[in-house]
This record gives C-alpha cells, structure tokens and sequence, in this order.
C-alpha cells in the first residue's frame, strides 16, 4: 500500500517572542498628541474596535504598538512603519497611494484623504524614527523533528514568521536584537 500525506495538522502556535518589542526597546520616544490625532481623524474611523479590518487597531490606544515594525498583513515583506527603512513604510505607501500597494490607497476613496499638512505630520514622525545603525535582518531558523510511528512532531524556532525557505532565505521580518523571534510546534500525520 503506498503511503502519502493526506492529512497535515499544522498546530502552528506561534508564539510571538517579543519580549521586548520594538516601540518598548524606545521609551522614550512617545508618539506625539498630534500624530495620534491625525490617525483618529482619518484612520480610526474604521481601524477601531476588536475586529478592525486586516486586524489593525489604529485608535490611539493601540498606537504606536500596532505599527511600528509591525509586518503588513498585505504585504508581509514590508513593515507598516519600518524604523531600519522609513522611507519604505507600507503605511505612506497605503496613505500616498503609492505604486505597487495591494488594494486601494487609505482611507479608502470614498472618505477623504489627509490633507497635506495632516500627511506632513505622519511623514516625519515616521522619517524620524529611523533606527541608529539598523542592522539588516538576516534569515535564521532551528528546529528538531522526531517521528513516532506515523506522525512526525516538529519543534522550531525562527526571525521569520513564515517556515518556508523562500522567507527565511530572504531575510528575517523579526531582529532578534530587539527581542524578537517565533516558536513553533507541528503534528503531521500520514497515512
């Protein structure tokens, strides 16, 4: 009889090792009174709540936490705020409607867009928080497997948030100089 996956659990509980997360490694650098009002003005209309849309809450309670360094969730090569690349910020690329985004431009057409003091104010608070010295993140990851019978269970840790080799080969999303890492467990079974 021929033996082959037909089913793969993946109990992928990453859990994210950010023990000291980028805006935290900063104290002392707060997000100015008029960056957040510019996001609640504009952002928050819609990006509020527990379910905000692509699950990013951009009331000020929640910033800056939920986008600096944070990975885009559309396109997770990018950062939303990238404080090693400023000028590469997937956020200004959503805001500006920038080339190359996924989507439409933010907020959407039907709302209006900031005005350009409103954008002058979000462009250099991201410009000005461009990392030191930011090394580049390099690809890593570890793991050990171990097969019982039919299934193989694999214990992992990584600076990417994605196990394929194209995303580990290409780079880290995460700087472990910062804290920053995923663990992982999996259960696969053949039949």
């Amino acid at each position: 009889m021929k033996k082959f996956p037909a089913a793969t659990v993946s109990l992928a509980f990453m859990l994210a090792g950010s023990f000291s997360g980028a805006w935290a490694a900063r104290p002392d650098t707060p997000m100015p009174d008029e960056v957040k009002a510019v996001f609640q003005k504009n952002c928050a209309v819609c990006h509020k709540g527990k379910f905000p849309p692509r699950n990013l809450n951009l009331e000020p309670g929640s910033l800056p936490a939920s986008v600096v360094d944070v990975p885009s969730t559309e396109q997770a090569d990018l950062r939303l705020v990238d404080t090693a690349a400023p000028e590469s910020s997937y956020l200004l690329k959503k805001i500006r409607g920038a080339e190359g985004i996924s989507g439409k431009r933010m907020p959407p057409p039907s709302r209006p867009a900031p005005t350009a003091d409103e954008l002058a104010v979000i462009e250099s608070w991201i410009m000005g928080l461009k990392a030191p010295d930011a090394p580049e993140a390099k690809g890593w990851g570890f793991g050990v497997e171990k097969r019982i019978g039919l299934h193989v269970f694999q214990v992992f840790a990584a600076n990417s948030i994605g196990l394929t080799s194209s995303r580990i080969v290409t780079g880290g999303d995460l700087r472990l100089a910062k804290g920053d890492f995923r663990f992982g467990f999996n259960i696969f079974r053949t039949f």
